[in-house]
């Protein structure tokens, strides 16, 4: 959001013409008043309801630094060659004009759309025209809790953020995902924007992924770690922009409460790049562990074929934070079954392939990334 300040001794404009299809209904037709602060205002595109919030707050130091007894807001077209929507800057500049005043201050805004006659006698004194420029980026210092998301490999966060993009379009009722801005309530578009300041891993990533969808969804809209508020999804005239990295991050930052309430760290099943692992206890129960994985179709499931030891074989498992980890040894070999260990409950169960299937709920069903063979994996 680009402002530029004109503190005046005589303000005054009269509305003329229409100048865009999209010109919402003029507030008035004239208006003129005396010690004003004056706000040219450009809405760009990325701005939002927090570059409305931040304005506001300058807007209002500005007018008592200079003793200006009121402020206009007039939309202003020619700060800036990235302008956001009509519909959007509309409505950024009615936040705007709705936070100054519960700021306590007199404020009025000009109408969008539309040609009008001005006048402006500026005061000319130091503080008489400043320029300003707002934006929604966030002075991210660096937390030790990033270091979460380093855990997983290319892989595994190329599925995530799959995942995610799926998931959020499911909870806004879209059937259809497409690349940029969504056309209907039945899609989902995926926006891909390059990030300012500070990079750091999932929150602030050179290249930041997007899920823009027109209802809004049961999300958090910020959430904290150990030196950092982030914003999570952002609302606007024209639907719910979601980060699809940082809300990774909040499921891994979730995950690891977990582990500090002594229970196993973990993520939703929709998220598990693999959700079943089958440990033969030796290479003798290997076509069987084979065979069983196969019937555990459609969800996502490996065996571990390598020569390691079965307590080799659990720790893996554990270390890549598996949902359902599955022995099959002599017994489970004569008896048609699998001594599974949840981990979500840390139960340890007894059961037939089609019982394990039960357990099971994904309702994304989204294909596997890793070889069904641990052995085979790059």
């Amino acid at each position: 959001m680009r402002l530029l300040l004109i503190h005046a001794d005589n303000f005054w404009f009269k509305v003329k013409e229409r100048a865009l299809r999209e010109a919402e209904e003029e507030a008035m037709e004239e208006f003129s008043k005396r010690n004003v602060l004056v706000a040219f205002v450009s809405v760009e595109e990325g701005d939002d309801v927090e570059t409305a919030k931040k304005a506001a707050n300058d807007l209002t130091e500005v007018k008592k630094r200079v003793g200006a007894s009121s402020i206009v807001i007039y939309p202003y077209a020619h700060l800036s060659s990235n302008l956001a929507s009509p519909s959007n800057a509309i409505a950024l500049l009615s936040s705007l004009h709705s936070f100054v005043r519960e700021l306590g201050e007199e404020a009025e805004r000009a109408p969008f759309g539309w040609y009008k006659e001005f006048y402006i006698h500026c005061l000319g004194h130091p503080l008489s025209e400043l320029s300003r420029t707002v934006s929604n980026v966030e002075e991210l210092r660096i937390s030790k809790s990033l270091e979460i998301c380093t855990k997983f490999d290319g892989v595994s966060m190329r599925f995530f953020r799959d995942a995610v993009v799926h998931y959020i379009s499911q909870l806004a009722g879209a059937r259809t995902v497409t690349d940029g801005e969504p056309a209907s309530d039945s899609q989902a578009g995926v926006v891909m924007r390059p990030n300012s300041g500070k990079l750091l891993p999932c929150v602030n990533e050179r290249i930041g992924v997007f899920v823009k969808v027109l209802k809004d969804v049961p999300l958090p809209e910020n959430f904290e770690d150990d030196a950092n508020r982030y914003v999570l999804k952002r609302k606007d005239a024209n639907g719910v922009l979601v980060d699809v990295n940082r809300y990774i991050y909040y499921l891994l930052i979730e995950a690891v409460k977990r582990q500090e309430k002594g229970l196993a760290p973990m993520l939703p099943l929709w998220m598990a790049p693999i959700q079943i692992r089958l440990l033969p206890i030796s290479s003798k129960f290997l076509d069987q562990a084979i065979e069983m994985g196969k019937s555990l179709s459609p969800f996502r499931v490996d065996v571990d074929d390598t020569e390691e030891r079965l307590g080799s074989k659990i720790r893996r498992a554990g270390g890549e934070w598996i949902p359902f980890v599955a022995v099959i040894g002599e017994r489970e070999a004569l008896t048609g079954t699998l001594t599974v260990r949840i981990r979500e409950s840390g139960e340890q169960l007894t059961l037939t392939p089609e019982e394990l299937k039960a357990k099971v709920k994904d309702p994304l069903a989204l294909r596997q990334p890793f070889p069904f063979l641990v052995s085979e994996r790059s």
